[in-house]
């Protein structure tokens, strides 16, 4: 009696678990009304394992009520895998976006980093042509020796002090920029480390597995909806075969569990069997 029991656990965790993912994967989807969403989904979730257990326990009824609820019951599942589909999407989707959203920023502050060095460069670039000149002056003696060029570097001093200002605010903005870069990269990367495992598969299955990288999630995602609801689905109809194969009596004061006669005749047996609990 207690794997007919495990079994049904197990059957309603599964068949909970798939309805609540897909559940938020129809809010996701109508997130324009994500109250009757939820509700919408909610009750067609019950009515599906409801459905499925009704099917089962008045198949051999005669009644044409399960012909009609057969395909309803398909049709939820459809729903279902529709709903998981679409919140493993979406949660692919937000993940990726960063990724995409990250890298265009750092595209972005790369050029930013690289227009400040520049300035930079250019600010040296005058500042080596002014040593440039004084040292020409004073190795030549053109304008009455040293003195001379001292006194042309000292007239190049207000030029001077603006290129340094230039120089260090543009280091400075560059330090913000690289800080800034880092702190999105370790996201870009935490995020390429979580899609890790699922790149390692599309190299498995593609020969460029980096470019297929959607082809590959998207695999994995139905592989997911089309164990995740149906496997439920059986485990329900088990449970009820094994619940309903069963029975139990008292017998001088002990429980036992008896297997239907339709049961064992089956199983090619029309004894009877007990098992004592």
């Amino acid at each position: 009696m207690i794997f007919p029991i495990i079994t049904l656990i197990t059957a309603l965790g599964m068949a909970t678990t798939a309805a609540v993912f897909a559940i938020f994967g129809i809010v996701a989807i109508f997130a324009g009304m994500p109250t009757f969403a939820l509700v919408m989904g909610s009750v067609i979730e019950l009515g599906k394992i409801v459905g499925v257990s009704w099917i089962y326990r008045n198949w051999n009824e005669p009644t044409r009520i399960k012909y009609f609820m057969m395909p309803l019951v398909f049709i939820a599942m459809m729903l279902t895998s529709m709903g998981i589909f679409g919140l493993l999407s979406k949660a692919h989707l937000d993940q990726t976006q960063t990724v995409g959203s990250n890298s265009l920023v750092i595209e972005r502050l790369n050029q930013q980093i690289e227009r400040e060095q520049t300035r930079i460069d250019n600010a040296e670039s005058v500042v080596s042509q002014l040593d440039e000149t004084v040292n020409t002056l004073i190795e030549f003696s053109r304008i009455s020796g040293p003195n001379g060029a001292r006194a042309v570097r000292e007239g190049q001093e207000e030029q001077r002090s603006e290129l340094t200002e230039i120089i260090e605010s543009s280091q400075d903005r560059i330090d913000e920029l690289r800080t800034e870069r880092l702190e999105l990269q370790k996201e870009v990367n935490a995020v390429e480390l979580e899609v890790g495992p699922v790149l390692y598969i599309a190299q498995l299955i593609y020969d460029d597995g980096e470019e297929r990288l959607e082809d590959a999630v998207r695999w994995v995602i139905i592989a997911f909806i089309f164990v995740f609801d149906p496997m439920a689905i059986l485990l329900l109809i088990a449970a009820n075969y094994s619940l309903m194969s069963q029975k139990t009596v008292m017998r001088d004061g002990k429980k036992y569990v008896e297997v239907e006669e339709e049961s064992i005749m089956q199983m090619g047996s029309k004894e009877g069997h007990g098992i004592s609990e």
